[in-house]
C-alpha cells in the first residue's frame, strides 16, 4: 500500500503467525491483539488458509487505504465474511474514522475450556 509506505520508512521483518507461534511452543493463542498498520490483512489471509491455527479471540485493527479500488474494498470485506465463515464472531465494532475498523472477535469453534484439556 503506498499510502503506508509514505508514512511509515522503516525495513521491518515480518513473521507470520504460525512460525511465531512454533518459534515460542504455543499451540494456541487465547488472545491474538494486532495492530500493524495494514499488514493485518497477510494475517487474515493465514487465518484463512491455515485452518490449523488456533486463536480463540482475535482483537484487530482494520486499515482501509482511502485511495483503494471498489473491487479491493469488496476483496477485504469478503475475507472478513471468511472469518465468520470460521467461527469467529465480531462481539465489539469501533469505527474511529472512515479507513479503520476496530474489531475484537470471539471464535465460537475454539473454546479451550469447552475442550477440557485444562489448559487456560
Amino acid at each position: 500500500m503506498n499510502w503506508l509506505a509514505e508514512v511509515n520508512q522503516v525495513e521491518w521483518e515480518l513473521k507470520g503467525l504460525k512460525s511465531t507461534m512454533a518459534a515460542l511452543g504455543h499451540g494456541y493463542v487465547d488472545v491474538l491483539k494486532v495492530d500493524v498498520d495494514g499488514s493485518e490483512w497477510s494475517l487474515i489471509d493465514e487465518l484463512l488458509s491455515d485452518r490449523s491455527l488456533d486463536v480463540e479471540q482475535l482483537v484487530i485493527e482494520l486499515h482501509f487505504d482511502p485511495l483503494e479500488s471498489k473491487a479491493n474494498r469488496e476483496v477485504k470485506e469478503q475475507k472478513l465474511k471468511g472469518l465468520e465463515a470460521l467461527g469467529f464472531v465480531p462481539v465489539s465494532i469501533i469505527k474511529p474514522n472512515d479507513n479503520e475498523l476496530e474489531v475484537s472477535y470471539v471464535n465460537s469453534g475454539k473454546g479451550r475450556t469447552s475442550q477440557g484439556d485444562g489448559e487456560l
